[in-house]
Formats: structure tokens, C-alpha cells, sequence
């Protein structure tokens, strides 16, 4: 039975990070690369933590570092190359239709999609399976999914992230923190 069938999405972090280590690695393709590597935590700056999995050791300390900076602030890098006239709205549409052609496959041919989303993790069934240190801090958490024509079946934590994934969950946490009490407060203050 899926767990719930409402959620954000967070897939235009994900198409950045596979096109930006596509485009880095020379030697796979983006779409070689989905549902391999992924983003979990927020949307913004420093609450997006790119997981490469095993696809890590394949740069330098360098290389990695450029990347998850790209990954993370890669509107503001389409802004700047539109000297600040526009927004990053053709990327939007592109994970708005990856996105939606994700649902729609679930949906319509049965398939279970693999997907990213941005999750209440008070709904899930099974939420003792994530390690506290995100619980006990945040109930909003983008996380690796499995969509199904009914929702969403699972949510998943990976397990191999390396110690320096680890140390920006903790950053993003803390901004994720912040950001959710933000949004909260918003939708529940007067709107006049």
C-alpha cells in the first residue's frame, strides 16, 4: 500500500547533478547516470547534498568540491548568465516534464519510476528506518522514492554516504531547519 500521494519536487537538483557529472566524467551519459546518483535534503543552496555513490572516486578532491557547489547554486549560475534578467525557467521545464513523464508512467503503464521528492517524513510508515539525527531535527526531508499509479511505495536513506555527504547533511539540516519554520509560519499567517 503507498505511503501517501502528496509531496515536492526536488528534480531539477537531480537533472543538474547527473548533467554536471555527465558533463565533468566524460565518459557516461546524464541519463546513464539517473537514479545512480541523486540529491536528497532541500532546494536551496546548501540544503541540496548531492550523493554520488560510487561515481565519487572518479574525481578529485576538486573536481567533487567544484561539483557540489554547481550542483547546489546552479540558478544563480543562470542568472548571472542572463545578467541577472531572467531565472533558470527552461531548466524548471525540463525537470517539470521528467517529473510529470515519471508520474505519468507510474500511472498510466504500472511501472514503479524511481524518483526524488521532498517529503513530510511524519507520513511515512517506517519512519524509525531513517537515522534519527534527520528525524529529531526537521519533518521535511528530500529523499530517493519509488513512485507508483497509486503514490508513493517507498522512501529510502542511502546507507554508503561518505563522510563528507554526511558533514553537509548536518549544514543543510540546520538551513532546512530554519527554512521550514519560514514556510510554515507563511502559510499559516494571515495572507492580507
Amino acid at each position: 500500500m503507498p505511503l501517501f500521494k502528496v509531496f515536492g519536487i526536488t528534480t531539477l537538483d537531480n537533472l543538474r547533478l547527473e548533467q554536471f557529472l555527465s558533463a565533468q566524467l566524460q565518459t557516461v551519459t546524464a541519463s546513464d547516470l539517473l537514479g545512480d546518483v541523486f540529491t536528497i535534503g532541500g532546494h536551496s543552496g546548501e540544503t541540496i547534498v548531492p550523493i554520488l555513490n560510487s561515481w565519487a572516486k572518479n574525481l578529485t578532491k576538486e573536481e567533487y568540491q567544484a561539483l557540489v557547489h554547481r550542483v547546489q547554486f546552479g540558478g544563480d549560475e543562470v542568472v548571472k548568465a542572463k545578467n541577472g534578467k531572467g531565472s533558470a525557467t527552461l531548466s524548471m521545464a525540463t525537470a517539470a516534464y521528467r517529473f510529470a513523464s515519471s508520474l505519468l508512467t507510474a500511472i498510466v503503464d504500472g511501472i514503479i519510476v524511481d524518483e526524488v521528492g521532498f517529503v513530510n517524513l511524519y507520513t511515512l510508515n517506517g519512519v524509525d528506518r531513517l537515522p534519527d539525527f534527520i528525524t529529531s531535527e526537521v519533518d521535511y526531508f528530500s529523499l530517493p522514492l519509488k513512485l507508483s499509479r497509486d503514490g508513493i511505495e517507498s522512501v529510502s536513506f542511502p546507507h554508503d554516504i561518505n563522510q563528507h555527504e554526511f558533514s553537509m547533511i548536518h549544514v543543510a539540516l540546520k538551513k532546512l531547519k530554519r527554512d521550514i519554520a519560514k514556510g510554515v509560519n507563511f502559510v499559516s499567517g494571515p495572507k492580507l
